[in-house]
């Protein structure tokens, strides 16, 4: 194991280190994998050449999903690549994304958004994204059914959310 780390890190890659490396994703699963190698960057540039769209179609990953509630959802992965703050008070199951806006009836409202944990009984971890503009907001129980922003505001701050941390070049 410490001379397959070593390889990586004298970038001495080739098939039979690409082959190892999938040997051991076989073995004891890709997360695992990808701490073995030292992270996903590691991961990517070892198996799949850094290209990224390959490692999520490959391992059929969606980087990040909206449903029809709708919510926002990104994976794991890419909230790990992201390198984000931990929301205060949070202790690590919320993260800061940042400001945006959305626009009803010509006048704009700012939203700040999170990125909340979401783990399924699978084992499978994924983010989405709630916050707060005001009183108004979505994902948080303490805000009202009537305080819940729509369908149109919450498309509005997804869009600018995948804008801005280039989630469609995931895809």
């Amino acid at each position: 194991m410490k001379d397959l780390i070593r390889l990586i890190l004298k970038e001495e890659i080739n098939d039979t280190t690409k082959k190892n490396i999938l040997s051991i994703k076989n073995d004891i699963g890709l997360y695992n994998a990808i701490k073995v190698v030292g992270g996903f960057n590691n991961f990517i540039k070892i198996v799949y050449d850094g290209d990224t769209k390959e490692f999520f179609k490959d391992n059929d990953i969606e980087p990040y999903h909206i449903t029809s509630e709708p919510n926002l959802f990104i994976s794991d992965i890419i909230v790990q690549l992201m390198e984000l703050k931990n929301a205060p008070f949070s202790s690590g199951n919320e993260k800061s994304i940042g400001d945006f806006y959305w626009v009803s009836g010509g006048i704009k409202y700012k939203f700040n958004g999170y990125l909340r944990r979401f783990k399924y009984d699978s084992g499978k971890v994924e983010w989405r994204v709630v916050g707060q503009s005001g009183d108004s907001g979505f994902g948080y129980s303490f805000i009202s059914q009537r305080n819940t922003l729509g369908k149109r505001a919450r498309i509005q701050i997804f869009q600018q959310i995948i804008d801005k941390y280039n989630l469609d070049s995931y895809k």
